[in-house]
């Protein structure tokens, strides 16, 4: 009574037979759907007496987790950044971004003109390092992914992208795209006191503003990619009724351990100190 056909997306793919042949004069052989992942599922009516036997639960919903697009490394010599069939998939942060950046869908940038590729290979390398998840497993500590519309917006897409790999994307003296990766830098430029002309210190203290814990939102692989609650970061009723936090609502998040990292950030940040 079911039956499934897919395709995975190929450059020169075949076109389905179960339509070819019982829908001829609107499915032909030239109905390929070259470079689309797509699926055909049929299901027959069954008799009255033996429905519940063959449909227990009803009628079928068909889903499917899929690898997205390829992207290009600019790490492995094997990959040509002109030949997108050397890509592979990858849920490396700094990567989606790269391919982001560089699709019509996207920033509309070229790869060899427009990218400063040696940064963003560094960008990669941060996001493959290894990290302990909240079991004492390892984990890549900036892996995810995102699933979008084509005509979704590219600002906010990038926003996601670049707040859950911690990056921050700048224009070199060149006139190509960098990035800075998430992880700590040692400053290179000292200030003394003969630099200052006046000074401010904001202790960031107020009752009203400070921030006593944050909330975070992510994609859950393991809840079937649905959108699950990470635990608080702080205590949001700590001193008075009030209840004070922030949320990181990040879809491109799919790790607990990776959304914890980003709410203690996020919570330092806000009651950081200003000079």
């Amino acid at each position: 009574y079911v039956s499934m056909q897919w395709r995975l997306g190929l450059p020169l793919e075949a076109p389905y037979s179960y339509l070819t042949i019982h829908f001829p004069e609107m499915w032909t052989a030239d109905h390929r759907g070259d470079g689309l992942a797509s699926a055909v599922y049929a299901f027959q009516t069954a008799p009255d007496s033996h429905f519940a036997n063959v449909y227990p639960n009803g009628r079928p919903e068909p889903s499917a987790i899929i690898e997205g697009a390829l992207v290009y490394d600019p790490r492995d010599d094997a990959q040509d950044p002109e030949n997108p069939n050397t890509w592979v998939f990858s849920t490396n942060l700094a990567l989606l971004r790269l391919h982001h950046l560089t699709q019509p869908y996207g920033g509309r940038l070229s790869l060899t003109d427009d990218m400063l590729l040696s940064d963003w290979a560094t960008a990669a390398d941060v996001c493959d390092e290894v990290v302990l998840n909240r079991t004492a497993e390892e984990e890549p500590r900036y892996h995810g992914g995102l699933w979008f519309r084509y005509d979704s917006d590219q600002i906010e897409i990038g926003r996601l992208i670049d707040e859950a790999g911690e990056m921050v994307l700048y224009e070199g003296s060149d006139g190509k795209i960098g990035v800075h990766p998430g992880k700590m830098v040692a400053p290179d430029v000292r200030i003394t006191a003969n630099d200052i002309v006046s000074i401010k210190y904001d202790a960031n203290r107020r009752a009203a503003t400070n921030v006593l814990a944050v909330r975070g939102r992510f994609t859950d692989p393991e809840q079937v990619y649905n959108t699950v609650d990470a635990a608080i970061y702080g205590d949001p009723y700590t001193g008075d009724d009030t209840q004070r936090t922030a949320t990181i609502d990040n879809q491109a998040v799919q790790s607990h351990t990776h959304m914890a990292r980003l709410q203690k950030l996020k919570f330092i940040r806000a009651n950081a100190p200003r000079v």
